[in-house]
């Protein structure tokens, strides 16, 4: 097994397309961050209900896909005009009308869509804008930590002397279940169990009472996220340059998965949200200081980057379903 897999964690978190590959093959739900612009773009289109063809070319192929799937394709930045209103921009997205169908081609962040969903993987769309509702929607995709394996706390240890009654949160971060109670001062140590299983839409079950996201297997009993941060292209030679602002989407998305009880994290995973806790005082200062910030101001498109620091204000959730990203269903807990 190769040592740049993240095996044994839960959350693992790799870069670009090559990252993709190591950490994304076996794992049940990726997401993919490329803040600015290609997720951003996403979930604003996703915002006014605009269904997202992504595809990783920019030349006569993106036409004749655009042509065929009935869709307005998105020009770059510098060719918007009258006849093609709509580029990777999310402020063109945003002001655009009539677009029912979108082609986003991006070097970064659709071509590492399309790779992992040729590997299976149930693929969504993150960005600083949609992280905390992404996070929660993955969540209610996984069983509740039983408080072993590599990254997780030790419940006996941490729950110790700690009543639980409904909805109080132990210092670990992980909420007891609202079912169970702590009368005469008892403590909730050894009392956490997890459900017998997750049910989804098609009701099929996985291995270890954990059902399978889209038809996908668990790993080890368990479902597995890997994300994604795309990063950058150095213009020289090509190589990837790992981007502030992905960093950023990346950890914001993973704390809101710690949020919501979560551990199992890779610490690849767990640098990412050190990262963004420090950034999160200030995001708009953060993106607009940072070299995509400053690219993006210095070309004339500082409106781009003040909507990819609008933190949480997206509560959709954009899933590649067949060649096409659409809003993921709202549902309760318990059921993804």
């Amino acid at each position: 097994m190769s040592p740049y897999s993240q095996a044994g964690f839960r959350v693992r978190c790799e870069w670009g397309p090559a990252g993709a590959k190591a950490v994304g093959s076996g794992t049940t739900i990726v997401a993919v961050v490329d803040v600015l612009s290609f997720t951003t773009s996403l979930t604003v289109a996703a915002d006014r209900g605009i269904e997202v063809f992504p595809f990783r070319w920019r030349d006569e192929r993106a036409v004749a896909f655009a042509a065929g799937h009935r869709a307005t394709l998105a020009v770059g930045r510098s060719q918007v005009g009258p006849d093609h209103p709509v580029s990777l921009s999310p402020a063109t997205i945003r002001s655009a009308s009539g677009i029912e169908r979108l082609v986003l081609p991006s070097p970064n962040g659709s071509a590492i869509a399309r790779i992992l969903a040729e590997q299976g993987a149930t693929v969504i769309g993150v960005s600083l804008r949609n992280a905390r509702a992404a996070a929660a929607w993955t969540a209610r995709h996984l069983r509740p930590t039983s408080g072993t394996g590599p990254g997780c706390p030790d419940l006996a240890a941490t729950t110790a002397g700690i009543t639980a009654p409904a909805g109080i949160t132990v210092p670990n971060g992980i909420i007891p279940p609202a079912a169970i109670t702590a009368p005469d001062g008892i403590t909730a140590a050894g009392v956490i169990n997890p459900p017998a299983g997750i049910t989804v839409p098609d009701g099929s079950t996985a291995p270890g009472g954990i059902t399978a996201v889209d038809g996908n297997a668990a790993v080890d009993g368990e479902i597995t996220v890997a994300v994604i941060p795309a990063g950058e292209r150095w213009l020289e030679d090509g190589s990837l340059r790992p981007a502030a602002e992905d960093l950023w989407g990346a950890g914001a998305f993973i704390a809101g998965l710690v949020d919501e009880g979560v551990c199992g994290l890779s610490p690849e995973a767990q640098a990412t949200v050190a990262a963004y806790r420090q950034a999160a005082t200030d995001i708009p200062t953060a993106l607009h200081d940072c070299a995509g910030g400053r690219e993006l101001t210095a070309f004339g498109f500082p409106e781009d980057v003040a909507i990819a620091a609008e933190l949480n204000s997206s509560d959709v959730v954009p899933l590649l379903t067949g060649d096409s990203f659409r809003p993921a269903a709202a549902r309760g807990p318990g059921k993804p």
